[in-house]
């Protein structure tokens, strides 16, 4: 099946005026390895001019779009400029090169994450399992991104009191937050990304039926992995919550 993309994947827009200064298919330099310079140029690959004037912005961000033209992500930027190679001084064209200079993501695999999610194949349970250890806090920073993008909120929880998780898929503390938010949110959802965030989840459902019970499989796993502090943590947030952990 071929999915033709309704407009490239990012955008940079005016916050004030909503809109948009110039798109692109990709960005080069801006997800970048932890302990990279906050700052730094970054370059638009396909760039292709929008309605604003060229130059920039007092005020910006990066909007992420899937491939039906859907907004699923955002990265506020303050001031940038665009800088051009190859085009008449003053104006932009699509003939030259294009970057600007602006902040950094410090999620190096987060670019490719979000292109998996911006695809329009769904995202299948367990598919961030199936990544290297490494890539799980970028899975994660992406899902949390994505969550309050399109506006779910911190506190959206499944239909189902009780979910499962397996101390066999984590890894690394970030895929803790993986699983919990997948198992109460479904493939790419969001549940918190540290303790506080989690017990403010868990807290808030809303409308929706708050978790009720947990089975944690494979505890004594992830205590030896995660360490039992971190263990003995998540779960005082969840009797503080009201949430029944099941340890198997």
């Amino acid at each position: 099946m071929t999915i033709t993309r309704r407009r490239p994947m990012y955008g940079i827009f005016d916050r004030d005026t909503r809109e948009e200064i110039i798109s692109a298919d990709g960005l080069e330099g801006f997800f970048v390895e932890a302990g990279s310079p906050e700052r730094g140029e970054i370059g638009l690959v396909n760039a292709r001019p929008g309605v604003r004037s060229p130059l920039g912005s007092n005020d910006s961000e990066i909007q992420i779009f899937n491939w039906s033209g859907e907004v699923i992500g955002s990265y506020h930027l303050g001031a940038v400029k665009i800088l051009t190679s190859g085009s008449c001084e003053g104006a932009m064209d699509e003939t030259g090169s294009h970057s600007f200079i602006g902040y950094t993501s410090e999620y190096f695999e987060a670019g490719e994450i979000w292109s998996r999610w911006a695809s329009g194949i769904p995202l299948a349970l367990g598919e961030w399992a199936l990544r290297p250890a490494g890539h799980h806090e970028s899975w994660l920073h992406v899902s949390q991104t994505s969550w309050f993008a399109v506006r779910r909120g911190n506190a959206r929880i499944g239909k189902d009191e009780s979910i499962s998780i397996d101390g066999l898929m984590m890894p690394v503390k970030a895929s803790f937050y993986c699983a919990i938010g997948e198992a109460a949110n479904g493939p790419g959802g969001y549940l918190g990304s540290n303790l506080d965030a989690l017990s403010k989840c868990l807290l808030r459902a809303g409308d929706e039926a708050p978790v009720r019970r947990v089975e944690w499989k494979n505890f004594s796993v992830a205590e030896e992995v995660l360490g039992r502090e971190f263990t003995a943590d998540v779960a005082s947030v969840f009797e503080d919550s009201g949430v029944l952990l099941i340890r198997n």
